[in-house]
């Protein structure tokens, strides 16, 4: 995996690597969010916990399912309320990426993560929210978002603002980009999305977060 961009507050850093048309089929089979009543976002979750850590070996053991909680003080619109997922199966190709957040992220044996795999769509008439919240922290040690796809969309800028306030970076995270960012420091958000041409659109990432309520 190699590193394009780093920037402070915030340990933001920016990677590139591979996306493989097996990893991008993994999303086909997310099914709606019930959380979300306007239908824009598909969403599964799998838990990790890093089993064995040294050198070039790396163990992954899958966690029980849980439902996925978050303090009110970090997410305001579904912040107190134990929200309940199916399970996300990866692809081979897709638990590679999983391995390669750990890697980079530097966790070590017994670190859980928590991985998402969420789909935001739009239409003509009909923009999708991948922050439903906006601007946030989400109450966890590290955070990495890994671009897989952006099918006939447009806006869908990641954004960081230090904690007073002040933003310190806009930009679009293309398809096989991953950011890691350290989550106490900054507050994020990514803007909405919309077709770039009539019909449909989308927008997948993986979000990976470890420590903290994950």
């Amino acid at each position: 995996m190699q590193k394009i961009a780093e920037l402070n507050p915030g340990n933001i850093r920016r990677y590139i690597d591979r996306v493989s048309g097996s990893v991008r089929r993994d999303f086909d089979a997310l099914t709606p969010d019930p959380y979300v009543p306007a239908g824009f976002r598909r969403k599964h979750i799998v838990r990790y916990i890093v089993l064995e850590r040294s050198g070039d070996l790396l163990e992954l053991g899958e966690l029980p399912m849980r439902p996925l909680f978050q303090d009110s003080r970090y997410n305001p619109v579904h912040g107190d309320l134990h929200r309940v997922y199916p399970r996300f199966t990866p692809s081979a190709a897709t638990r590679a990426l999983v391995e390669g957040f750990v890697r980079t992220a530097g966790l070590e044996r017994g670190t859980s993560v928590l991985v998402q795999a969420q789909r935001i769509t739009c239409s003509t008439g009909q923009e999708g929210l991948p922050s439903v919240e906006d601007w946030h922290q989400d109450g966890v040690d590290g955070v990495g978002v890994c671009c897989v796809a952006r099918e006939n969309i447009q806006g869908g800028a990641s954004q960081f603002k230090d904690l007073d306030g002040n933003l310190i970076l806009s930009d679009v995270l293309r398809p096989s980009e991953l950011l890691l960012f350290d989550d106490a420091h900054v507050k994020h958000r990514v803007t909405p999305i919309q077709v770039r041409s009539p019909g449909s659109g989308h927008r997948d990432v993986l979000l990976f977060s470890h420590g903290g309520c994950s």
